[in-house]
């Protein structure tokens, strides 16, 4: 039997910053005047043929099976089966106690398609769990970790961007009554004084975190971006200089430019080996275990307490805003698909008159003001950079 209409692919696919290859092959083919992929459950190419050969012939005789990834149920089967080599043992256990809870009989989610998925039923979920006497806390951790699954179901393009933004927007602390003063990580930034603790704290022998926190602060890097940084995403003949980011590296799917102040130029001058045989080098080696140890050597002297790298990014975010850059520009800057996430989300407001001249002396860039840019592509050499550093 010929297998018109129908292709198997090997999908990429990526999580926690990290792209990975399928366990699977994937077989596509329309069924019912609907375009229809499912898994092969086979790593074998000819075994996944004859599933596909077997599933058109089913179609063909009007038998139709909808795919399990497109029930609530079955995708999040796969979306937690596919955790399991990202975090550890502890936390893929808690995970799965969040599905059970999700999915459990009597739920409002039980046996819900993903296509019929509502902002209306994540409310009567909430509103399920709390009248059960679960907590406010554990409730909240079971539909973040459904709001990262319905991201990946996004990407896969299983439900609409405009549905994840809206559940986003309204099933949160900020805006759903049910979930006021749930417990959650306070989200924050470093003030003046304790951007200068923190630098002062880092070993002046260990210039990789240095150099990384620098990147981060003033460009608002996320922390596996800044880790997965190549030289052959740099691009140094131009000005300013720029980092350029593939749809795959980003969270969002989405190709992201990202402009250096002088400040992360400096840095990536410096670390940049200027050979072009070497576009696969990576700028930064793995600076977490020293970061852990710097963040509970502040944490236990009172510098800088509940801090952690993402903040940095929050930091960046405020001060951008807080130094008077159109709230476009920055949404931009930080990747952001909408400007409500980079205003609700990341930029805390800063009211101190003082904080507010030093995000402007220090986070007003070349490019925010035409009269102090500088002539295009005359991009001063790594030699004038370093003089100038020194």
């Amino acid at each position: 039997m010929a297998i018109k209409g129908g292709f198997i692919f090997q999908p990429r696919y990526k999580r926690n910053g990290v792209i990975h290859r399928g366990e699977t092959w994937l077989c596509r083919y329309r069924a019912g005047g609907r375009l229809v992929t499912v898994s092969t459950k086979a790593r074998d190419r000819r075994k996944a043929r004859q599933f596909l050969i077997a599933r058109l012939a089913e179609a063909n005789e009007g038998k139709y099976m909808l795919p399990t990834r497109e029930t609530l149920a079955g995708f999040l089967d796969v979306y937690l089966e596919g955790q399991r080599q990202t975090v550890d043992a502890g936390t893929w256990t808690r995970y799965g106690f969040c599905k059970r809870n999700l999915l459990a009989e009597g739920s409002p989610l039980a046996g819900v398609k993903l296509g019929k998925l509502t902002v209306g039923l994540l409310s009567e979920y909430l509103t399920y769990r709390l009248n059960e006497g679960a907590s406010k806390a554990t409730v909240l951790k079971e539909l973040n970790w459904l709001k990262g699954a319905l991201a990946e179901a996004r990407r896969q393009h299983l439900i609409s961007t405009d549905l994840l933004l809206d559940i986003r927007d309204e099933i949160s602390p900020r805006r759903h009554p049910g979930l006021k003063r749930a417990h959650r990580r306070r989200e924050r930034i470093a003030y003046p004084q304790e951007v200068e603790a923190l630098f002062n704290a880092i070993p002046k022998d260990n210039a990789n975190l240095r150099d990384a926190v620098t990147v981060a602060l003033y460009t608002g890097l996320r922390q596996e971006n800044i880790l997965e940084l190549r030289e052959g995403q740099i691009s140094l003949d131009c000005e300013p200089p720029v980092i350029r980011y593939a749809p795959e590296q980003m969270k969002n799917e989405r190709g992201h430019t990202v402009r250096l102040c002088p400040q992360a130029a400096e840095v990536v001058w410096r670390r940049h080996s200027m050979d072009p045989t070497t576009p696969e080098r990576r700028l930064f080696h793995d600076f977490r275990p020293a970061w852990k140890r710097l963040a509970a050597k502040l944490e236990r002297e009172g510098k800088l307490t509940d801090f952690h790298f993402h903040d940095l990014r929050r930091t960046f975010t405020s001060y951008r805003l807080a130094a008077g850059v159109d709230p476009k520009t920055v949404q931009f800057e930080v990747g952001h698909l909408d400007s409500r996430m980079t205003m609700d989300c990341y930029g805390r407001a800063v009211t101190d008159p003082e904080v507010r001249a030093w995000a402007r002396a220090h986070f007003r860039f070349p490019w925010d003001d035409p009269a102090l840019a500088p002539p295009p592509c005359e991009s001063p050499t790594p030699h004038e950079v370093l003089d100038k550093s020194t």
